[in-house]
């Protein structure tokens, strides 16, 4: 049924094993969405104006945009585009271990809001959380 399935899938049933999800090449490989379905590379499955349309609803700067429609145009590097825009989306990083797997693009974005908003926190002193003497009764 359904609910095992699933369950099976994220390793909680049968061998215990979550299942790998697909890599970008098998994804950019599949044949295109049909009605109801959401699966793919956004960078293969839309054609550069509707690309140019969602990337401008993402805030994507046209630099960007521009660099991502050359990859495109000029060899199909739907992977080099999906970096540029992982670049374009996370200021300052390099894009490193991005473009192999949906789940790595997930894992870096991640790392790289963790990094930004440890960057952004105020500074703790080396005490902070530390009861005070009055509290223990000091």
């Amino acid at each position: 049924n359904y609910t095992y399935d699933v369950e099976h899938a994220y390793g909680k049933k049968g061998h215990l094993q979550g299942q790998n999800a697909f890599g970008c090449p098998k994804l950019i490989a599949m044949p295109g969405e049909s009605g109801g379905q959401v699966h793919g590379c956004v960078f293969k499955q839309l054609d550069i104006p509707q690309l140019r349309q969602q990337m401008h609803r993402w805030k994507v700067s046209d630099d960007s945009m521009m660099e991502m429609e050359k990859l495109i145009n000029n060899g199909k590097h739907y992977q080099l585009a999906c970096i540029e825009y992982f670049k374009a989306q996370h200021p300052g990083a390099d894009g490193e271990g991005v473009g192999n797997t949906p789940g790595d693009y997930f894992k870096e974005s991640c790392r790289c809001h963790i990094k930004k908003d440890i960057a952004n926190s105020p500074a703790k002193s080396s005490n902070a959380g530390s009861p005070s003497p009055a509290a223990l009764g000091a």
